[in-house]
């Protein structure tokens, strides 16, 4: 199963059976605030919440769909990004302006780091070996910057300016690359190395495929899989290319924030939701390399 929340006062949250996207429960948490940021653990027993105005962050076990436990941090306004160790030992919550908190899940005890830079995080991720975590950073028209952190000491290693402001990143299995998708008009994708934080590669897309707004990688076949105004697209990691885009009435421009492939690599899944939006899910067949068709469901 899948849960999903909803940007809404009081947050519901619902769990739907994939790949046929029945609904099998909704609760509705008494909270009278929304969640921002959601990581589910690698064992698949808990999802952590943060919530999107007060600085709470949740525990919330997946078996009985109830919260077990809650910390409050200080200095924050907002969480909007979360990753988790595979490991399964830290969780770390971005959340303007410019924190970055680690939250050891044993005890619930959180670390917080002042980041330097734009206010705001858009998204969050630890590759292998797990040792860095990657934040998106910026604030509105401002410099946006990919920046590197060492997981352990929450210390700031390096940071790569971006031509423009970008919500989405994916990351190869090898945690040796990361893709950053631009939020610009076209789109464009930049291939970057996590080791030396260098930008190797930058394509930008067709026009008329604009403001990238979500993206993951295939576990196994090379492609990214992104969603943008009015459409998803199939882009091939090694050389940059557009493969294919799908297009469909229901993606709204600038509401696609999540993406989610399934451990098979046989579907990929966006989210949407927002401000006078339905919360939607759309499920896309993820077809092998020699097929580059993407079928809607």
């Amino acid at each position: 199963g899948y849960w999903v929340s909803s940007l809404s006062v009081p947050p519901r949250l619902v769990k739907v059976k994939l790949p046929s996207l029945d609904v099998v429960t909704s609760i509705t948490l008494n909270d009278t605030d929304s969640v921002g940021a959601v990581v589910a653990s690698p064992t698949g027993d808990r999802a952590y919440f943060g919530f999107y105005e007060s600085g709470k962050i949740a525990r919330f076990r997946l078996d009985t769909a109830s919260i077990d436990a809650t910390i409050m941090v200080p200095n924050v306004t907002r969480f909007y990004s979360a990753a988790i160790d595979a490991n399964n030992t830290f969780a770390y919550f971005a959340g303007a302006p410019n924190l970055v908190t680690k939250v050891r899940l044993s005890d619930m005890t959180t670390t917080s780091v002042h980041v330097p830079g734009p206010i705001y995080f858009y998204a969050c991720f630890i590759p292998p070996p797990g040792d860095r975590l990657y934040v998106l950073q910026y604030s509105g028209s401002a410099a946006s910057f990919l920046v590197k952190i060492n997981a352990a000491t929450m210390f700031e290693v390096s940071r790569l300016e971006l031509p423009t402001f970008a919500f989405a990143a994916a990351v190869d299995p090898s945690g040796a690359f990361a893709f950053v998708g631009l939020y610009a008009s076209p789109s464009q994708v930049i291939k970057v190395s996590l080791a030396n934080m260098t930008a190797l590669q930058t394509a930008v897309l067709p026009e008329g495929h604009d403001r990238l707004i979500s993206m993951v990688m295939h576990p196994w076949n090379g492609y990214l899989f992104a969603a943008m105004d009015g459409m998803a697209a199939q882009i091939d990691s090694r050389s940059l290319t557009l493969v294919t885009a799908l297009s469909h009435a229901d993606m709204a421009p600038g509401q696609w924030w999540g993406a989610l492939m399934d451990n098979s690599g046989s579907y990929v899944y966006f989210t949407a939701g927002g401000p006078g939006v339905n919360a939607t899910i759309i499920a896309i067949r993820a077809q092998t390399p020699s097929d580059e068709r993407l079928n809607l469901f």
